[in-house]
């Protein structure tokens, strides 16, 4: 049952502005500098709300004793406690005020947008091209993803559709490109090992035991 239907107008006026930026920062690690490099990536992610998604802007953490950890249970801002020590808690509050510069609508605009292309490659690409009995699913974020693969290499099950669809997602395996592998909306391996343990997305421990 479809309760809401919310309409957007294509909107291509930032189109010119990432492209630009894109390719000045690939120039500029070709060049070795990595200042500019920083920059303008940095451009890029602030001109989409970046500070509208950060989370540590909407949430009140709190390190308290024992004696003090009542005194935020009785306020009318407390949401939740955990005990990390024998006399140390993290207590965590609501936030009143916050403030973001960038407008609410173009933070969830981006954040959906970004979590369509997610979803789609994942779904329209990994899925039908790989065998998914050899993959598991370690942790997935807004713009990585962390798998677990049981075979000596991708475990293909449709060639033909990996061979067309690989291209538009991932840099040619012919060349080092630099601008192919930082391509917009492409993906691409930033490293590999043998074991991975992940608490939760950004938070995960990697280790190689075959180069030990």
């Amino acid at each position: 049952l479809l309760n809401q239907l919310i309409v957007f107008n294509k909107h291509c006026q930032f189109n010119e502005f990432v492209k630009t930026n894109i390719n000045l920062r690939c120039k500029a690690h070709i060049e070795g500098n990595k200042g500019e490099e920083l920059q303008n990536k940095l451009e890029v992610n602030t001109s989409f709300g970046y500070d509208s998604i950060n989370s540590e802007k909407y949430k009140d953490f709190r390190l308290c004793n024992k004696k003090n950890v009542w005194k935020h249970h009785m306020a009318n801002i407390f949401l939740t406690d955990k005990q990390i020590s024998e006399n140390c808690f993290i207590v965590e509050l609501e936030k009143k005020r916050c403030s973001c510069s960038t407008p609410l609508q173009v933070a969830y605009f981006t954040m959906d947008n970004s979590k369509y292309f997610y979803l789609n490659a994942y779904q329209n690409f990994l899925t039908p091209c790989l065998d998914m009995d050899y993959i598991h699913v370690i942790y997935g974020d807004t713009d990585s993803l962390c798998l677990a693969i049981a075979h000596g290499s991708w475990p293909i099950k449709d060639k033909k559709l990996w061979d067309e669809l690989y291209s538009q997602l991932f840099p040619s395996v012919c060349n080092d490109n630099y601008y192919d592998k930082k391509k917009i909306l492409g993906w691409n391996i930033e490293s590999e090992s043998t074991t991975c343990l992940a608490l939760a997305p950004k938070c995960y421990y990697m280790e190689n035991y075959m180069n030990q």
